[in-house]
């Protein structure tokens, strides 16, 4: 399977590669997001000698060392006998000895430790061991490219990004593997002959996301439902626990972690720190902050703040993981029904629809944006509830351009055309009032449709929108 898009990750481990430099590289994202791929295919064209090892859930420090024992004989085709190394320390000198004593032959030597959290187990001295590796001898071999990678985003910010003491700047680069993009979901599907339109790709992202794990259980021969039903509906389903999968593998402390989730989940416009504390009745200070910033560092929440009200206290948090979005919806804590194809054909479908098409539509600010030709601008993503001499109002998107315009986004998700009412073109006409009052008439206001199947032209539609956008707005890539 060839890589799909990665351009800047790719650029990264490239430049890398042909440094002149040591190289110590910090790469995380969320589980089945395709890091591992990414390290072992986007090292090509360049030829270098690569040593892997991956560590293992729950595995104990002497297991963890045999890993590495094979995999460091397998790279640098050591003949001769080592004794199992007792401690990490020890492995570690095996390793500079091996990297020492390799034949100059102009090839970069990559080292990639592939879910290091792992390998920092309690009491393991891996990091420990580690940091002293790279300070004391692996910084002064410029053929040295190490990479040290996990899901467990947390632990790779705080411990190697943010790391104190002996690890204080010492990265020289950092990628943050994020789930793909529309086009790039489009990209990787037509790569394994699968043609979907827009519309589908879209109804499928709403649940998966862009996971290329997920994505990669597609069978050609399925529709978009067909294929959900199999994965999360069927007497056997392909995905049976992979919400309490990925978060238990992640966290400590998962059962927070999971509660926190599942209460953001539940409002459209987010949570503050504060109102996450007493709905989870965690105490607000370090614990709340840590969990909530593990979260964020993941990639299952987000925050963002409000147009209306300024400060760190005022930030909300909204889960902008599609398919923790999807499981808290459709799979936790309630009888199941018997299908998506059921699911697919109720209200409360239409309605989680909505909120789905939101999150997405935030996700893909960039892409709006170059569709909005403002991408090279000054410009801020927000929400906004306000209130005043004109009313009330709730925009759900809006793009505030530094000394440009307004963007006024009204989201409509539907199969077919979206057609305008008189209800709904007086309710944007109210919200762009309340939107200049705000601005106090010194900011032009334009009122932006984005309704993925287009739009049926009528007089309310021509009265209240000034432009609309359809699917390709959202699939313009990582502009």
């Amino acid at each position: 399977m060839e890589l799909i898009g990665r351009t800047a990750a790719r650029q990264t481990i490239q430049d890398a590669l042909t440094s002149e430099d040591p190289e110590l590289i910090a790469v995380w994202g969320r589980r089945r997001v395709g890091k591992t791929f990414l390290i072992r295919n986007g090292r090509q064209p360049v030829e270098d000698h690569f040593f892997e090892i991956t560590g293992r859930r729950n595995g104990a420090r002497r297991e963890q060392l045999a890993h590495f024992m094979e995999a460091l004989l397998k790279t640098f085709q050591r003949n001769f006998a080592l004794q199992l190394p007792k401690s990490w320390e020890q492995a570690f000198t095996y390793l500079a000895d091996a990297i020492e004593s390799f034949p100059e032959d102009g090839k970069p030597i990559t080292v990639f430790f592939d879910e290091a959290p792992w390998l920092d187990s309690h009491r393991s001295g891996f990091l420990n061991a580690l940091e002293y590796f790279w300070n004391a001898k692996g910084s002064k071999y410029p053929r040295l490219k190490l990479f040290v990678c996990g899901s467990a985003a947390s632990w790779i910010v705080r411990k190697i990004v943010n790391g104190k003491g002996g690890w204080h700047r010492r990265i020289t680069d950092q990628i943050r593997v994020a789930p793909f993009a529309l086009d790039e979901v489009t990209s990787y599907l037509a790569a394994r002959a699968i043609r979907l339109s827009k519309t589908d790709v879209l109804k499928l992202y709403m649940v998966l996301g862009g996971i290329p794990y997920y994505l990669s259980l597609m069978n050609r021969d399925e529709s978009v439902p067909g294929f959900i039903d199999r994965l999360f509906f069927s007497a056997a389903p392909s995905l049976r626990g992979e919400f309490d999968e990925l978060y238990d593998s992640l966290f400590d402390n998962s059962p927070i972690h999971k509660k926190i989730v599942s209460l953001v989940a539940q409002t459209k416009s987010g949570l503050t720190r504060a109102a996450i504390g007493v709905r989870s009745k965690v105490p607000s200070g370090g614990n709340l902050n840590r969990y909530i910033d593990n979260l964020e560092q993941s990639g299952f929440i987000e925050e963002h703040e409000p147009l209306e009200a300024s400060g760190e206290r005022f930030w909300r948090y909204r889960v902008c993981d599609m398919f923790s979005l999807f499981h808290l919806q459709w799979l936790a804590g309630k009888a199941r029904m018997r299908s998506w194809h059921a699911i697919a054909n109720s209200q409360q479908y239409k309605s989680w629809c909505g909120h789905a098409f939101e999150i997405l539509a935030w996700n893909h600010a960039h892409s709006i944006a170059d569709a909005l030709g403002i991408s090279k601008s000054d410009y801020s993503v927000t929400r906004a509830d306000l209130e005043n001499t004109e009313g009330k109002a709730q925009i759900d998107l809006l793009f505030d351009v530094l000394g440009g315009a307004v963007y006024l986004f009204e989201l409509k998700f539907c199969n077919g055309l979206y057609k305008m009412t008189a209800s709904e073109a007086e309710k944007l006409e109210q919200r762009r009032k309340v939107l200049s009052a705000y601005y106090k008439g010194r900011r032009s206001i334009i009122v932006c449709l984005l309704a993925p199947g287009g739009v049926q032209g009528n007089a309310h539609l021509k009265a209240s929108v000034d432009l609309v956008l359809d699917a390709d707005a959202l699939f313009r890539g990582n502009v």
